[in-house]
């Protein structure tokens, strides 16, 4: 056994232990507000989840422990979907009680018509505080783990995953909390003019719900990274299933507008592909109807899980990489 391996899983083990702790302590992100963090839903239980859960109210979700993620024989993660009651999945510590209910009651509906533009800026706001929450624990676990580890490596190796750290930090700093600030503006001072949004409503349930952040090129970002030294330009993405549709939602800030024109372009053209794209190879946050993923094929589950690891790990995916598990 890989005794690297091992003081890495030991170190994931400490984190997740102290991170039980700290969070606790999580204050709401709304700027100015001092009140405790709850637990909140990216995804709406009685909405969404409640519309591809089995009878007994579960879900398939990606299993969020890195200590389980992580394959101490291999070094690498293998990442699964696991059974996960909706009272539990997608669940995130962004904001207060007051702030999480102010901001999200005009999407919380049983079925969604057609949304205004501040409704578009909540769904936003949605995807982009989940994913401040989840880059900022991406962040505070690279730093622990160079802090436990770097002792035991040889410098190359030390200053790689010091580079890895930084490039967490400054991703974090300059483009997270940068977006997330925005968002927050242009919803306190209801400027919905700067930002625009697709909505496409498919006649069926799909069984799959979803809420990200995506970067506006994709898997090809690092080729672009030199180019944004400050903010990478994202846009969101919700899917949202009810009993006899499909809602999906892109919102993006309207001075990043250039960057969509190959986006837009991909769907009107190819829906079907870029939906599958962005929900197994581009997302963190998806839960599956558990009846459509047990009737996936190994293979296509195997390749599904290839695609989740980072375009540094899995390089750029070819067109016949995305596995079409949606059908449209």
């Amino acid at each position: 056994m890989n005794k690297q391996n091992v003081l890495i899983k030991r170190a994931y083990d400490k984190f997740e232990k102290s991170l039980k702790k700290t969070r606790k302590k999580d204050i709401c992100m709304i700027s100015e507000c001092k009140e405790k963090a709850i637990l909140s839903h990216s995804q709406q239980r009685n909405g969404q989840l409640k519309h591809i859960c089995c009878e007994n109210k579960k879900v398939y979700a990606l299993r969020d422990s890195m200590v389980k993620t992580f394959d101490i024989n291999s070094g690498k993660m293998k990442f699964k979907f696991i059974e996960t009651p909706i009272s539990k999945a997608s669940t995130y510590l962004g904001l207060c009680n007051h702030h999480d209910t102010k901001l999200f009651k005009e999407i919380e509906k049983q079925k969604l018509g057609e949304i205004s533009s501040s409704e578009a800026s909540a769904f936003y706001y949605r995807a982009m505080s989940y994913e401040s929450y989840r880059k900022e624990r991406e962040l505070e676990r690279t730093r622990f783990l160079y802090d436990e580890i770097k002792e035991t490596l040889l410098p190359e190796q030390a200053f790689g995953l010091y580079r890895f750290f930084r490039w967490h930090e400054n991703n974090f700093n300059n483009s997270v909390l940068t977006q997330l600030g925005e968002i927050d503006e242009i919803i306190k001072l209801k400027k919905y003019d700067e930002l625009e949004f697709i909505q496409i409503v498919l006649d069926k349930n799909i069984g799959v719900s979803c809420c990200s952040m995506v970067n506006m090129h994709l898997d090809r970002y690092f080729e672009f990274l030199d180019e944004y030294p400050s903010s990478i330009p994202a846009f969101s993405f919700n899917l949202l299933p009810f009993e006899n549709e499909s809602h999906i939602i892109l919102c993006w800030l309207k001075k990043n507008s250039c960057f969509m024109t190959e986006v837009t372009e991909y769907i009107k053209s190819h829906l079907e592909h870029f939906l599958n794209k962005v929900i197994f190879c581009e997302s963190e946050d998806i839960c599956v109807n558990p009846t459509l993923w047990e009737g996936i094929d190994s293979k296509i589950k195997e390749r599904i899980y290839f695609n989740l690891n980072h375009t540094i790990q899995r390089g750029t995916l070819a067109w016949d990489d995305v596995p079409i598990v949606i059908k449209i």
